[in-house]
């Protein structure tokens, strides 16, 4: 910790802090300014290009009054917008009745770049799915295949296997041959979950090879060196790649780009059939078994799209006082993608199986800023080894009946950057449960405020549990909850690295994205109101340099979190799951390499990393039903 004019500063952040730093133990925080909306350089569009088509015209004559279904209507007005090559699809003021068509996976499906879904505010216009049997299926389902091209794992055939390990933190990657590949091409880099790579975390016994996918980047070809096999990428690597793997690089299928939902509020009528216990979920029947794995919104391969404005409410005509029948939001195999100003809650079944939760990241550089979640099971989460890279930015979560969580299977350099919890708190942990183990590595968890500790802690209190994998670092965190918990455990040696408990009030700089965010892109000109809510998100960014006041950027806000009542909450009243990766069909609903350059404690990773698998091959095998 050093002192600055502005307050103290982390030992991991110092003033002339840039990408590439490392401390001398090999300690260093990554570089996630370029998580977002192209990457935090542009401001979403307020006028998107395309002709505007109103759902209630003539040619749709969807009806405002919600007693009429308006699938087809509306529909049929996203597929003209997708036809046109994009378009605005507006919802005026009113509430609309959709379900999913027989068959279907979703109510409403966004198959082409360009489109944008937009109410007129989530106090105007009410999205209202009818349907109560929702199982894997989707209110609003954004993706531009429904095959196997919607993983990121799929392979084309059109492998180039790498030359060299690659390391964490890389922008160059060597591989045996460049032909076929142009610039501006969207690769994977990618490598089996080997025995050796599931040793690498102590995780064998554990693991397994089905359900885990591998390392994976999502990245783009910016740069190519013909003579020296070098290919050039969009943002630095986060975990390492080892040709013991069968690292290689493959082409994906073009993803959906610049589509949008805005300025609406979406809901479901509650489901009554009996039967919502927390392991429902599995027997036909029941409730449970109805609402399980479904989303209010589900973002699959897109790059450079956003979901802002958007809150859930209660109907009228739900007795009970829930909004949505299971998850929130999950951006599954994207990147690039920014949640603004979202607020979700009350989720009817929260049981196990991955639901109930409001926000979920399973991609990469994706962020959400000024959200809040309300009553989820968890309320926040990251999962699989596809999601890395991502930010949870000045943001709310309350009342969950889970902490919010890095979930499973090593989700690595990640950042959680002014979350503020009200009877919530963030873990970060080794998990021996259901195949979960390593939920994560080398992420940050930066000035952290603590409204209130959980209700169900009696004995230890704490709003941030962090035991990563290798390094963590939790820096920062204040208000009247603000204890934080580093356990040891198999593989998390050393201890997390913690910093400024109770003191992030003085914390300089007060966020680590905006810093990171003003460093990379510098002082640009800077339009519009940054408290412009409608049209907010993590666009230009402010002076460079440390210690800079980031309340200039656009879309930014240095104040308060969002506040529950931004809900829509009494008003109108007073596809295929997981796609992106193998074994996680929607979330299992729990709760390395890794870039080190330095020997971590006294035994060093690989030698916690063997002495993890040695303990856990004592251990009987986990079932695979996940009770997180």
């Amino acid at each position: 910790m050093a002192t600055s004019a502005l307050g103290w500063r982390s030992a991991l952040y110092p003033e002339d802090w840039e990408p590439g730093w490392s401390d001398g133990d090999g300690r260093f925080l990554h570089d996630f300014s370029h998580a977002g909306y192209h990457e935090g350089s542009e401001p979403i569009p307020d006028e998107p290009p395309g002709p505007l088509f109103d759902v209630t015209d003539a040619a749709y004559l969807a009806d405002p009054t919600g007693g009429v279904d308006s699938t087809v209507a509306i529909q049929r007005a996203i597929d003209d917008a997708g036809a046109a090559g994009g378009g605005v699809v507006l919802l005026p003021a009113g509430t609309y009745r959709v379900s999913p068509p027989g068959g279907a996976a979703a109510a409403l499906t966004m198959a082409h770049s360009g489109v944008v879904l937009r109410g007129e505010g989530p106090d105007e216009t009410f999205l209202l799915n009818a349907e109560t049997s929702m199982r894997g299926k989707r209110i609003i389902l954004v993706r531009p295949y429904a095959d196997q091209h919607s993983s990121w794992y799929w392979s084309p055939s059109d492998d180039r296997m790498l030359a060299a390990d690659l390391p964490a933190r890389s922008l160059e990657v060597a591989v045996e041959s460049v032909d076929g590949y142009a610039v501006g091409d969207w690769i994977v880099i990618r490598s089996d979950p080997t025995a050796d790579l599931i040793a690498d975390y102590g995780m064998t016994g554990t693991w397994v090879p089905e359900e885990l996918g591998g390392i994976i980047h999502h990245r783009r070809v910016v740069s190519i060196d013909p003579v020296a096999r070098i290919l050039g990428i969009d943002v630095p690597t986060r975990t390492t790649h080892h040709v013991r793997d069968a690292a290689r690089v493959n082409h994906l299928e073009a993803p959906l780009e610049e589509v949008g939902i805005e300025h609406l509020a979406i809901g479901n009528l509650e489901n009554e059939t009996p039967g919502t216990g927390d392991e429902d979920y599995a027997r036909e029947g029941t409730g449970a078994w109805e609402m399980h794995d479904s989303f209010a919104i589900y973002l699959n391969n897109v790059v450079h799209g956003w979901v802002r404005d958007v809150s859930s409410f209660r109907t009228a005509d739900n007795g009970r006082d829930v909004h949505l029948l299971s998850n929130g939001i999950r951006t599954d195999a994207c990147r690039f993608v920014t949640i603004a100003d979202t607020h979700l809650q009350k989720p009817q079944y929260r049981g196990e199986g991955g639901n109930g939760n409001l926000f979920v990241f399973a991609g990469q550089e994706c962020l959400a800023t000024r959200c809040t979640a309300e009553g989820g099971r968890h309320d926040f989460t990251f999962g699989l080894m596809q999601t890395s890279g991502n930010v949870l930015h000045r943001s709310t979560s309350r009342d969950a009946r889970l902490p919010s969580d890095f979930h499973m299977h090593l989700s690595a350099a990640n950042l959680v950057d002014n979350l503020s919890l009200d009877g919530d708190f963030v873990e970060a942990r080794f998990r021996d449960c259901c195949g979960h183990g390593h939920s994560t590595t080398e992420s940050v968890i930066w000035n952290t405020e603590g409204v209130a500790y959980p209700d169900d802690q009696f004995f230890e209190r704490f709003i941030v549990d962090s035991g990563q994998f290798g390094e963590g670092y939790v820096i920062g965190t204040r208000g009247a909850a603000s204890e934080v918990r580093t356990p040891g455990g198999d593989g998390t040696a050393p201890i997390d690295f913690t910093e400024g408990s109770g003191e992030g009030e003085d914390l300089d700089p007060a966020s680590l994205y905006e810093d990171q965010l003003a460093r990379r892109l510098g002082p640009p000109d800077l339009p519009g109101d940054p408290d412009a809510g409608a049209a907010s998100d993590a666009g230009a960014a402010t002076d460079a340099g440390a210690g800079r006041d980031a309340s200039a950027l656009p879309g930014f806000d240095s104040g308060p979190a969002p506040d529950a009542a931004a809900s829509s909450d009494g008003a109108p009243d007073p596809a295929d799951g997981g796609a992106g990766a193998p074994g996680f069909s929607g979330g299992c609903g729990c709760s390395a390499p890794g870039g080190r350059s330095a020997a971590a404690g006294a035994l060093g990773l690989a030698a916690v990393a063997q002495l993890a698998t040695r303990r856990r091959r004592r251990r009987p095998k986990a079932p695979r039903a996940c009770r997180y």
